[in-house]
């Protein structure tokens, strides 16, 4: 028979409780709910989670097509969107012990993977930020006489996605 004993060091953790970032602010599900994370290595809660559902998602989205249309990213300068991301980067990079830690008591998980992932998390905020001083178009002048077809990308609006995670694991 198999016991699990909680780590002393386990003791010392206490359960951290998170919200959502809704229109600059943290708030709780709409209905009060919450989700519990426990350790799969002890058996411990280490966390908790708002049990968001369709009108927090509702919510989030308004919020986020309120912010496309009138907060300051879309006017940003390409340099100005870039030492954003960069700094992003920059504090993953100085977090990643302890956000290595912290997954590795959530999620089980190595540690050498857990510090693996941090990295390639703060890798992807420095490509992104790469890409935003590096914005190019494409353009054609076999349209006929005296025409110049130009392609232009830009921001149409605001997508809502739901990243899929094994909870329970």
């Amino acid at each position: 028979m198999t016991v699990l004993v909680k780590p002393k060091a386990l003791g010392d953790i206490a359960v951290r409780d998170f919200k959502m970032l809704i229109d600059g602010k943290w708030v709780d599900a709409a209905e009060g709910q919450t989700l519990e994370r426990v350790a799969p290595g002890h058996g411990v809660t280490v966390s908790r989670y708002p049990a968001a559902k369709q009108v927090d998602a509702e919510r989030a989205i308004a919020a986020a097509r309120k912010a496309f249309d009138d907060g300051p990213w879309p006017r940003m300068t390409a340099s100005e969107r870039s030492l954003v991301l960069l700094k992003a980067a920059d504090v993953i990079a100085a977090r990643a012990d302890e956000l290595a830690y912290l997954d590795c008591i959530e999620s089980g998980k190595p540690i050498s993977q857990a510090k693996a992932e941090l990295g390639g998390a703060a890798d992807i905020w420095r490509y992104a930020a790469a890409l935003a001083r590096d914005l190019h178009g494409e353009s054609y002048n076999a349209l006929g006489e005296g025409t110049l077809g130009v392609v232009l990308r830009e921001a149409i609006g605001v997508v809502s996605i739901i990243t899929p995670w094994n909870f329970p694991s």
